[in-house]
């Protein structure tokens, strides 16, 4: 780790706080591997549960997209599952831009009507979504 680093990474970008203060570094590492420590053991920390409609709607894109390519429910085509995961993973990436409120207003139908069709369809596929 550089030597810059070390001096700022707690506090963000304030070094001449960490100098005065150096305990916040020590209380930033243990909070670190508390943290480490908590997603071992269940899966989870406490600040993921800080915000967790937007911690999960950061990596649940992603994920369902990547089940999206290698399983799919034996009663559709593949075409029309990809189709469908699409629109999950749409969904919860339109969630993410209404909770960063990073729209113009004048589109907020609209995507509140993607959020709950992609929100409709994991509802209704759920038991479907495994690698």
């Amino acid at each position: 780790m550089k030597k810059y680093l070390m001096v700022s990474f707690c506090t963000g970008y304030n070094w001449k706080y960490n100098l005065k203060h150096p305990w916040k570094i020590i209380q930033h590492i243990y909070y670190e591997i508390k943290q480490f420590i908590q997603r071992g053991l269940y899966g989870y920390a406490d600040s993921d549960c800080w915000d967790l409609d937007g911690y999960l709607c950061h990596w649940l894109p992603t994920a369902i997209r990547r089940i999206g390519k290698t399983s799919y429910p034996g009663n559709i085509t593949f075409n029309k599952w990809q189709r469908i995961i699409e629109k999950m993973a749409v969904g919860f990436e339109t969630t993410t831009k209404i909770i960063d409120l990073d729209y113009d207003f004048k589109e907020e139908r609209r995507l509140k009507k993607k959020m709950d069709e992609g929100f409709k369809l994991f509802h209704e596929y759920f038991m479907h979504l495994w690698i």
